[in-house]
């Protein structure tokens, strides 16, 4: 079960973003930075579960869940070393 919900995390970034891109909303952007704090707050309820269980199994769900928090935190690091626009690249623009 733990599983399932971690693999929607990036499911959940996926859609959040392309609903920015696609909507003409201009709160769009909102919806990732909610997505991006839901996935928080999953990726940390999952690492505490692997650190009780210790199982290889409960590691690859706290990995799976934390795939959209890598990915924005990478999306920064290029964007404060000027290679990448961060509005585009988080679906923001």
């Amino acid at each position: 079960m733990a599983h399932r919900l971690a693999a929607a995390a990036p499911l959940l970034l996926l859609v959040g973003v392309l609903y920015a891109r696609c909507s003409g909303n201009d709160k769009a952007p909102f919806v990732v930075i909610g997505v991006l704090a839901l996935t928080a707050v999953l990726a940390l309820a999952l690492l505490l579960r692997a650190l009780m269980e210790g199982s290889l199994h409960a590691w690859r769900s706290a990995a799976l869940a934390a795939l959209p928090l890598l990915y924005a935190a990478v999306a920064i690091a290029l964007a404060r070393q000027g290679w990448v626009d961060l509005m585009s690249f988080l679906g923001f623009r």
